[in-house]
This record gives C-alpha cells, sequence and structure tokens, in this order.
C-alpha cells in the first residue's frame, strides 16, 4: 500500500494517532491532497451510483469521510497555535512532523504573536498636540501616497494560497490565491512581510 493512499480505516486510524498524541503525528506530506482528491471521488461515485441503496452507503462514507478529515486538520490545527505560542514564550516546540502545508500557517502565527505582544506591551506614547498659529500658512499637498489610516482595514490581494489559520481578530481564515478582501491592519502587515499578500488600497 502506498503511503499516501487513503481510505475510511486509514483516516480512522490517523484520527485516533493525532488524539492520542500531545505533538503533531507523522502523516503523508501530501495528505491533504490526497484528502481532498478521495472525497472527490467518494463524491463522483454517489452521483454516478444508480443503485440507490448503494447510493445511500457511499453518501455516508463521503460524510463521514469528510467529518473525519476536518476533525483530523482542527486536531493538527491547535497543536500548532499552541506549538507558535510555545515558541513566542521561549521554547523550542517539536515541529518534526509539520507538513509543508502547515508551515505557513506556523510562521504567520508566531509573527502576529509577536507583533501583537509588542503593541500590547510596548505601546507608542500618545503625541503631544501642538497649537498652531491662526495666521499659519497653508502647506501644499504632501505628493507622498497616502497611507492607510490604522482605524480603516487594509484592502489586500492574497498572492498564493494560505492555510486555514486563526487572525488577530479571532477570526478563522482560509485564503486562496487572487482573493480580494479587507484585514485588519497588523494581519496586512505580517502576510505582506511573508510576501503572500499586496495592498490593493
Amino acid at each position: 500500500m502506498a503511503d499516501n493512499e487513503l481510505s475510511y480505516k486509514i483516516l480512522r486510524h490517523i484520527q485516533q494517532s493525532e488524539q492520542q498524541s500531545p505533538t503533531l503525528t507523522r502523516i503523508h506530506h501530501d495528505f491533504y491532497k490526497t484528502l481532498h482528491d478521495y472525497i472527490q471521488e467518494l463524491k463522483d461515485i454517489v452521483s454516478n451510483e444508480q443503485d440507490t441503496k448503494k447510493q445511500t452507503l457511499y453518501e455516508d462514507e463521503q460524510k463521514n469521510t469528510a467529518k473525519i478529515g476536518q476533525h483530523i486538520y482542527e486536531l493538527r490545527e491547535k497543536k500548532i497555535v499552541q506549538a507558535a505560542l510555545s515558541k513566542v514564550r521561549g521554547a523550542q516546540p517539536n515541529l518534526e512532523n509539520l507538513l509543508d502545508a502547515e508551515k505557513n500557517l506556523y510562521q504567520i502565527l508566531v509573527e502576529t504573536i509577536t507583533d501583537q505582544r509588542k503593541q500590547i506591551q510596548e505601546p507608542d506614547p500618545k503625541p503631544q498636540e501642538t497649537k498652531t498659529e491662526s495666521n499659519e500658512t497653508e502647506q501644499p499637498p504632501s505628493s507622498k501616497p497616502p497611507t492607510v489610516s490604522a482605524k480603516t482595514n487594509p484592502i489586500v490581494r492574497i498572492t498564493d494560497d494560505i492555510p486555514r489559520f486563526v487572525g488577530t481578530d479571532m477570526q478563522t481564515y482560509h485564503l486562496r490565491k487572487n482573493d480580494v478582501l479587507s484585514l485588519p491592519l497588523e494581519m496586512t502587515e505580517t502576510l505582506q512581510k511573508r510576501k503572500v499578500a499586496t495592498l490593493v488600497k
């Protein structure tokens, strides 16, 4: 049996192993793509099956497979979040079994948590207001491009697929290449540093 071959029995074994292990378990590096293809294959079987009883059985298998796959992802996602917190706090988490598809999520979490820590623990002092004289001459408009207001969420275009992650607003994101959306400023800056997003507005 090939390492990347999937079946309902294999998925159940992976799910149980992931539940029992405090760290990420070893799964095939192409697991998520293989899982997606396997679920799609079951959907095709359901669509093409003429026998009503068999169709119902395949449909149940497809739904259960999708649920198990989602649970496996959520178990690993929780461990990745914990690993990112551990890293920010100075530890060296075990990342031996972190998949390439999950590394981007881990790096974004580490950078976002680090940035937020700095902003919360080391806030910038409030700028002092300066009085202006009534006869002050009007300054010509600046030729510099407008900057994004801290109160306005920037609009960005995603330049590469990004695995599902929890943002600084505690929302879950699953971004795809060429997605255009509004994101919090700190998330925008982090994604730009990772070179997976460009500023649109």
